[in-house]
């Protein structure tokens, strides 16, 4: 629910459409981002100022997360997560309030990250493989689930990893404000497999935790004698 305008329907193409009250009946309006000639010099400018943005306009990518504004005032802030980038949207009571912010490449920002993150003797970012999983916005902030994979390499490990980005701005974020790799989440992709889904509510960050720690505080005596033998070379092992 997008209060007080109403309820946001998202198709899995990334269309966004708000149905609302209008009078006595339902109404719905799809959120699209500007056309024509001045929209056009608008989105020119745009990746003059902020960079090129791959994200592909709305419809465009296959829909991952849609995540209101958070713990803000800013009731009427969404943000989009595609398959290719991040949406900004800003919604009013008509159809011509409607403002798409920007479509950030932040496929391309998180691309860079996993790849510094684990360098390596030869290669590009260009190598990876990238699936951005689920989204969450509270205070300003976005945090992006990631995996991505090496299509160059002989056993192609999925790492996953938490990528925060700044967005209380209507201008694109031009950098990763973190990216925390999550290496306990890793495992080897088979051909034509998908990464396990995760939500970013459910993964928790920081130092491993430690369930019990018992010191040794004398000595026992043990002696063992280990043997073997089944047919070719016998095993024998004295252990004390």
């Amino acid at each position: 629910a997008v209060q007080p305008l109403g309820c946001l329907l998202a198709t899995t193409t990334a269309t966004l459409v708000l149905i609302h009250h209008s009078g006595q009946t339902v109404a719905c309006r799809r959120l699209a981002p500007p056309t024509g000639l001045l929209g056009g010099i608008g989105r020119r400018v745009s990746s003059l100022l902020w960079g090129q943005n791959t994200a592909g306009s709305a419809g465009e990518g296959r829909l991952v997360r849609v995540a209101g504004a958070g713990d803000t005032e800013e009731a009427a802030v969404l943000f989009v997560l595609t398959s290719n980038g991040l949406q900004k949207w800003q919604l009013g009571e008509d159809a011509g309030e409607d403002r798409l912010y920007y479509e950030a490449d932040v496929a391309g920002l998180c691309r860079e990250a996993v790849w510094a993150s684990q360098p390596r003797a030869e290669g590009s970012a260009a190598w990876l493989r990238l699936w951005l999983l689920d989204l969450s916005v509270e205070q300003g902030r976005a945090t992006v689930l990631v995996a991505a994979v090496d299509q160059n390499s002989a056993t192609p490990v999925l790492q996953y990893g938490l990528a925060t980005l700044r967005v209380t701005s209507p201008a694109p974020p031009l950098s990763l404000s973190s990216f925390t790799p999550l290496p306990g989440l890793a495992s080897v992709l088979a051909e034509g497999e998908e990464p396990r889904q995760y939500k970013v509510e459910s993964l928790e960050t920081g130092e491993p935790k430690v369930n019990y720690r018992e010191s040794v505080t004398q000595r026992v005596p043990f002696d063992y004698t280990h043997k073997k033998q089944s047919g070719g070379s016998g095993q024998f092992a004295k252990i004390q």
